[in-house]
C-alpha cells in the first residue's frame, strides 16, 4: 500500500478500485460533497495529458497561483480573444457595410437581408454539433485555426458577390466555418481556468465582441471611404481586407496554440510557457476545483450517450431556455443599429460613429456584471439585473411619439444595444454544473444552438411594414423580457429543489453507504453530475455590504476612542481582528455629581493598579506592589512591565512558535509599545508567557544580570486580574480572547494534565472560535489575507489541541469535524511558510484519525472487549487506519523545525499504540501468524521513533509540555506488554527520564512494570545487585556509540546549573547543551 498522507486542504481519502482487497474494511472517509470537495477521491485518469503533474499534495503560495494566472491571461486569453475579434469583424462587417448602401447596390430588400443573417444563423447551428466532435478528436489547437483560416478566406471572397444567390451562398458557408469556434473556444479555456475564474475571463473573451464592434466600425469608416477606388464599392474593400486580416491571424494561430496546459511549445514558443513547477500548480488547482476535468482526454470523442446525457439533464433545461428568450429583447435593436441611425437620417460616417457608444457601455457593464458575480459569487439576480435593463427602455421607445426626438431615440437605442450582457454569466454556470468534460462540451455547443436560435427569432420581429419605429416589434421584446425574468427566478428553484432531494437521499444513507458509494469510482464517472455527492451550482451572495447604522461609532471604535467608519464590519475592527458591534445605544448624560455607586466603581478600578506608561530603564526592576491610593488614570493597570513581557515572547517566538503557530509576536511587541494601555493585548502577551514558561519548565531567568523574579504562575495571575478588572473574560468575542483562552489552557495542563482549570480554559476558547464563526467557511469571507490565514490556523490547532487532550485523559470532543472546518490556507510570509508544512503533516495525522471515526470506535472496542462482542467491522476500520498511520511518511520538508519533527514522530508512532492496544494486541490468542505480528508491532513502532528521534536534540521534545511524556510512556507500556527484551525499553525510559526532567509517577510506574514481567525474554532484572537501576527506577546503562546520556540530574527537579541561553534552544532542564539521544 502506498504513501496516503492527506492534504488538509482537499479531504483525505483517495479511494482505490472496487476489486482492491485493501478495500473490503477501508476506513469510511466522509468525503464532503460538493464539486469542488471531490477531488482527492477522483484521481485523474491515466490518459489525461496532465496526469505526470498531478500530486494530490502539492502546496503552492497565492503568489505563485497569481502568477501562473497571469501569465495565462497575457498568452492564452489574449490571443483567443483576439481570434474571437476575427469571428466578429467578419461576422459582424455586414451591419458595417450597410452604412455604404450595401443593399441599394446588390438590390436588396430588407427582408433579403434579413433572410440571409437567417441563412448564416442556419448554418451556424448545423456546424455546432460536429465542430465539437472534431475539437473532441483532433484537439484544439488543430481545429480553431483551421477553422478560422476557412471563414476568413470565404469573408474576402465574398467581394465579388454580385446577387441575392451569392449573397445567400457567401452567408452559410460563413456561417457553417464559425459555427462552433465559440463553445470551442470557451471549453479549451475550462483546461486553463477555475470554475470561480471562467466567469470574468469569460468576460472579457465576449467584450472583445464590443471591442470588434468598435474597432470595425473605426475601420469601416476609413476604409468605406474608397468607394469608387479601381471602380469598386466601399464594401468590396472591407470584406477584402477584413478576410485576409482573418487569414493571416488563422496562420499565427495554428503555430501558436498550446495543447494542453502542459504541453505549451509550438513553433513560435520552442520553450515551455510553464516551467516545471508551474505546470504543477496549474494542473493541481484546476483538477482540486474540478476533478472531472481530468477523467477523460482532451482528444477523447464524445459519444452519442454523452449528447443524450447533456440533452437529458434537468438540471441545464432552465438554462437552455435562457439561452433561448434571456437575449432576444436586444437582438433586433442591435442589428438594425446602423440602419435605425441611417433611417434617423445620419450620413455613413456619422451612423459607424455613432454605434460605438453602445459597445463600448457594453464592454464596460458586462465586465462590471461578471466581476460583481464573481465577488459575491451569485449568479440569477446579477442575469435578472441584466434582463430587466431591457424593459423600461424599450416600454419608453414604444411610448416615445413618432418623428422628431432623434437624440432622445438614438440615447435609449444606444442604452439598449449596451446592456449588461449576461451571457458569460450563464455559459459559466452551464460548466460549473456539468461535471463531466463531454457533457461541458456538448452541453456548452448546445446552448449556443439555443441562444444563436433566440437570435434567428429575435431576427425576425423587426418588419418593413413596421419600421422605422418598429413599435409592435418592440411590444414583442417586452414580452420576452417579463417571459425572461420568470425563467430565471424558475430556474433557480428548479436547482435548489433537485439539490435539496439529492441532499435528503444522502442524509438518508449510513456511514457505511456513503463511503462505499463514494469510492465507486466508476460509477461517479458515468453518472457525472447526477451523483448523489455533487451539488447544482446556486451560489448566494459572497458578502454584502451593509448599510451605515447612523453617525455613531461602533462598540469597539468608542471604547478605543478612534474614528469609525459607521458601515458594519468598519474597517477599524477587521484591522485589529475583533467583531463589529453597535449594541451599545448613546446614553443620557448623568449628573454631574457623583453618586455613590460611581464612586465604588472608580475607586475599585483604580485599585488594580497602573499599566507601563512607557518602555523606561524602570521596567526592568521587578514589579511593584498596585498602590493603594488613587491614580489619574481610572483603568486597572497590569503588573507586569512591557519589557518584562518582550523577553519572553522572544522565547516563544524561538522555541515554540512552530508548535503554536497562531501569534505574531512582532506584531504584539509592535502593540504594547505602541499603546501601552492596549489591555486586550496585553493579557495575550502574558498568557503566552505563562504558557511559555511552563510548558518549557522555565522558572525564572535573568535580564541584564538581574532576576526579574517573574515566574508563570505570577504571569498567570496577572492574566487572570487584567481579564476581571477589564471584563475580558465577558462581552463581545475576539481573537486576542480566544487565544488568551488557549494560551491558559497550556498552562494548566503544564500544572495538572487533564485537569478541570486545562479542559474549561479549553473549551473556552472552543466556544469562542466557535461564536466567531472559525469553523464556518461564510465567516472568513471579506478578510484580508493574513487575518484569513491567521484563523485558519487557529481553527486547525484547536483541532489538533483538542483531540490530544481528548485521547491522553479519556474526554469527549467538542469540535467536531461535521463543521466543515475550512481548509488551511497557503502563504508566502516567511515565517508561516516556514511552518505550515509540518503543521499541516501533524494536522493530517489527526484528521486520518479523526475522519477514520477512531474515537468512537475506540470506545465502542473497550467497552465490547469487557464483554466479548467486539464488532470485526470495527476492527477491520482500525486494521486500515493503523496501516495507513504506517505509511504516512516522517520526512519532513527542508526547513521544518526539530520541534515539529518531534511532535509528528512521536504522534504517529503513539496514535499507531492506540490502535495496536485496541484490536492488534487482541489478536494474539487468533492466528500464529496474527499473533506474531501482533507481539512484534510495538517493538517496531519503537524502534522506529527511537531510529528517528535519535536525530534531534533533547530541546525538540521538550517544547510540547507533559503531552509528550504521557505518549513515550504509551508507547513504552506498549513495549512492554509485547514483552520483549530489555534495550528498547531501557532507551524509552532513558527518553521519558530526560524529558522535561523526568516525570516521576511516569518513570514509576513504568519500572514496576518492568519488574513484574514473567516472560522469559524479559526477566525482571535484579537491577539493586546489578547496581543498574538509579532513581526513579531509571536503567543507568552505557549509552550507545560511547555516548554517555545524561538524565534525572539535579535530583530531577530540572533545576539550571550555570549560565542558560533559552532563546538558542539548549537544555534549561539539565543544564547542559541538547544531548543526542542514542
Amino acid at each position: 500500500m502506498g504513501s496516503s498522507s492527506t492534504d488538509i486542504e482537499r479531504p483525505p481519502s483517495q479511494p482505490k478500485a472496487a476489486n482492491d482487497k485493501e478495500d473490503v474494511g477501508s476506513i469510511k472517509q466522509a468525503v464532503g460533497v460538493g464539486r469542488e470537495n471531490l477531488s482527492s477521491a477522483i484521481p485523474p485518469d491515466d490518459t489525461y495529458e496532465g496526469k505526470h503533474r498531478w500530486d494530490p499534495e502539492a502546496t503552492w503560495t497565492p503568489a505563485e497561483e497569481a502568477q501562473v494566472v497571469r501569465k495565462t491571461d497575457f498568452l492564452l486569453l489574449s490571443w483567443l480573444c483576439v481570434m474571437f475579434f476575427g469571428l466578429q469583424l467578419d461576422r459582424g462587417n455586414l451591419a458595417n457595410a450597410n452604412a455604404d448602401n450595401f443593399l441599394d447596390d446588390m438590390n436588396l430588400s430588407t427582408d433579403d437581408y434579413n433572410n440571409g443573417n437567417t441563412i448564416q444563423l442556419l448554418a451556424f447551428l448545423a456546424a455546432e454539433f460536429p465542430v465539437q466532435l472534431l475539437t473532441k478528436r483532433y484537439g484544439f489547437r488543430r481545429v480553431l485555426p483551421a477553422m478560422m483560416f476557412a471563414w476568413g478566406t470565404v469573408s474576402w471572397a465574398q467581394s465579388w458577390m454580385h446577387d441575392r444567390a451569392g449573397f445567400y451562398v457567401t452567408r452559410a458557408l460563413i456561417g457553417a466555418c464559425e459555427g462552433g469556434f465559440i463553445p470551442g473556444a470557451i471549453l479549451y479555456a475550462t483546461y486553463f481556468y477555475t470554475s470561480k475564474e471562467l466567469s470574468i475571463r469569460l468576460g472579457i473573451f465576449w467584450s472583445t465582441l464590443n471591442v470588434a464592434r468598435i474597432i470595425s466600425a473605426l475601420l469601416a469608416a476609413g476604409i468605406l471611404e474608397m468607394r469608387g477606388v479601381d471602380g469598386k464599392p466601399g464594401w468590396f474593400w472591407l470584406f477584402l481586407l477584413e478576410g485576409l486580416l482573418t487569414v493571416v491571424l488563422a496562420v499565427i494561430s495554428l503555430l501558436y496554440l498550446p495543447a494542453s496546459p502542459t504541453d505549451t511549445r509550438n513553433v513560435l514558443f520552442r520553450k515551455p510557457w510553464y516551467t516545471e513547477r508551474q505546470e504543477v500548480i496549474m494542473t493541481n488547482r484546476i483538477l482540486r476545483d474540478d476533478p472531472a476535468k481530468g477523467l477523460t482526454a482532451l482528444k477523447q470523442p464524445a459519444t452519442w450517450q454523452d449528447i443524450k446525457s447533456a440533452w437529458g439533464d434537468k438540471s441545464l433545461w432552465g438554462l437552455y431556455f435562457i439561452g433561448l428568450v434571456a437575449y432576444v429583447p436586444a437582438t433586433p435593436v442591435s442589428g438594425y443599429l446602423t440602419l435605425i441611425f441611417r433611417s434617423l437620417g445620419f450620413s455613413t460616417l456619422a451612423t459607424n460613429m455613432l454605434s460605438i457608444p453602445s459597445a463600448f457601455l457594453q464592454i464596460c457593464l458586462m465586465l462590471g456584471l461578471a466581476y460583481s458575480s464573481e465577488y459575491f459569487n451569485e449568479r440569477t439576480w446579477h442575469c435578472f439585473f441584466g434582463e430587466f435593463w431591457a424593459g423600461p427602455l424599450l416600454v419608453a421607445l414604444i411610448t416615445l411619439p413618432d418623428g422628431g426626438r432623434e437624440w432622445t431615440r438614438y440615447t435609449l437605442v444606444t442604452l439598449i444595444s449596451g446592456y449588461p450582457y449576461f451571457h458569460p454569466i450563464v455559459t459559466s454556470w452551464i460548466s460549473e454544473n456539468s461535471f463531466d468534460v463531454k457533457k461541458r462540451a456538448i452541453a456548452a455547443a448546445t446552448y449556443n444552438v439555443i441562444v444563436q436560435m433566440g437570435s434567428l427569432i429575435g431576427g425576425q420581429i423587426y418588419r418593413k411594414y413596421d419600421g422605422p419605429y418598429y413599435k409592435q416589434g418592440n411590444k414583442v421584446l417586452v414580452s420576452f423580457c417579463a417571459l425572461a425574468l420568470v425563467v430565471f427566478v424558475v430556474q433557480r428553484q428548479v436547482l435548489v429543489y433537485l439539490n435539496r432531494k439529492k441532499e435528503e437521499q444522502w442524509d438518508r444513507m449510513t456511514e457505511e453507504e456513503k463511503f462505499a458509494y463514494q469510492n465507486d469510482i466508476a460509477a461517479r464517472e458515468a453518472d457525472g453530475n447526477k451523483r448523489l455527492d455533487f451539488r447544482a451550482s446556486t451560489p448566494q451572495a459572497k458578502a454584502t455590504k451593509q448599510r451605515k447604522i447612523g453617525s455613531r461609532s461602533c462598540d469597539g471604535c468608542k471604547i478605543r476612542k478612534v474614528k469609525c467608519t459607521e458601515q458594519p464590519p468598519c474597517e477599524r475592527c477587521r484591522a485589529v481582528g475583533i467583531e463589529c458591534t453597535f449594541n451599545k445605544t448613546p446614553a443620557v448624560r448623568g449628573p454631574r455629581s457623583l453618586r455613590a455607586k460611581t464612586l465604588e466603581q472608580i475607586r475599585k478600578a483604580q485599585q488594580d493598579g497602573p499599566l507601563p506608561a512607557s518602555s523606561s530603564p524602570a521596567d526592568k526592576q521587578p514589579p511593584a506592589q498596585p498602590a493603594s491610593a488613587p491614580s489619574n488614570d481610572s483603568r486597572p493597570q497590569p503588573e507586569i512591565s512591557v519589557e518584562s513581557l518582550v523577553l519572553r515572547l522572544c522565547i516563544y517566538r524561538v522555541r515554540l512558535f512552530p508548535v503554536w503557530p497562531i501569534v505574531a509576536v512582532e506584531e504584539v511587541i509592535a502593540a504594547l509599545h505602541r499603546d501601552a494601555h492596549d489591555v486586550d493585548t496585553f493579557a495575550l502577551a502574558v498568557a503566552v508567557g505563562a504558557a511559555t514558561m511552563a510548558q518549557l519548565k522555565l522558572e525564572r531567568f535573568q535580564d541584564g544580570g538581574v532576576d526579574d523574579g517573574i515566574t508563570a504562575q505570577l504571569l498567570e495571575s496577572e492574566c487572570q486580574r487584567i481579564r476581571r478588572a477589564h471584563g475580558l473574560d465577558s462581552g463581545a468575542a475576539t481573537l486576542n480572547k480566544l487565544r488568551t483562552s488557549f494560551f491558559l489552557h497550556i498552562y494548566h495542563e503544564n500544572q495538572e494534565p487533564g485537569g478541570t482549570q486545562s479542559l474549561l480554559y479549553m473549551r473556552e476558547a472552543i466556544t469562542l472560535a466557535q461564536i466567531m464563526g472559525l469553523h464556518r467557511a461564510a465567516s472568513y469571507l471579506g478578510l484580508d489575507a493574513a487575518e484569513d490565514r491567521l484563523r485558519r490556523r487557529i481553527i486547525w490547532l484547536l483541532f489538533v489541541t483538542e483531540r490530544g487532550v481528548s485521547m491522553l485523559h479519556g474526554l469527549p470532543l467538542v469540535l467536531t469535524s461535521t463543521d466543515r472546518l475550512p481548509p488551511l490556507a497557503v502563504s508566502s510570509s516567511d515565517d508561516e511558510a516556514h511552518v505550515l508544512p509540518a503543521f499541516k503533516k501533524l494536522v493530517n495525522l489527526f484528521w486520518i484519525f479523526d475522519q477514520s471515526r477512531a474515537f468512537e470506535i475506540l470506545q465502542d472496542t473497550a467497552d465490547q472487549a469487557s464483554n466479548g462482542t467486539a464488532s470485526f467491522f470495527n476492527q477491520e476500520l482500525l486494521n486500515t487506519l493503523f496501516r495507513r498511520l504506517q505509511d504516512a511518511p516522517l520526512e519532513m520538508e527542508n526547513g521544518s523545525s526539530d520541534v515539529q519533527k518531534a511532535d509528528i514522530c512521536v504522534t504517529r508512532q503513539w496514535m499507531q499504540v492506540l490502535i495496536w492496544r485496541a484490536t492488534l494486541g487482541g489478536s494474539r490468542h487468533g492466528d500464529s501468524s496474527q499473533a506474531s505480528a501482533a507481539v512484534t508491532a510495538p517493538i517496531h513502532i519503537a524502534q522506529e521513533f527511537l531510529d528517528f528521534i535519535s536525530q534531534l536534540p533533547n530541546a525538540a521534545l521538550e517544547a510540547h509540555g507533559p503531552a509528550i511524556e504521557f505518549k513515550v510512556y504509551e508507547i513504552a507500556s506498549a513495549v512492554a506488554d509485547a514483552v520483549t527484551g530489555p534495550l528498547i525499553l531501557v532507551k524509552l525510559q532513558r527518553i521519558l527520564a530526560t524529558t522535561r526532567g523526568g516525570n516521576s509517577s511516569l518513570l514509576n510506574q513504568l519500572a514496576a512494570r518492568i519488574a513484574h514481567l514473567k516472560a522469559p525474554a524479559f526477566p525482571a532484572p535484579d537491577t539493586q545487585s546489578l547496581g543498574l537501576l538509579g532513581q526513579h527506577g531509571v536503567y543507568n546503562l552505557p549509552a550507545d556509540n560511547g555516548h554517555v546520556m545524561r538524565h534525572a540530574q539535579h535530583g530531577g527537579q530540572g533545576q539550571p546549573s550555570g549560565d542558560v541561553d533559552v532563546l538558542n534552544g539548549q537544555n534549561w532542564l539539565l543544564g547542559v547543551g541538547s544531548p543526542r539521544i542514542p
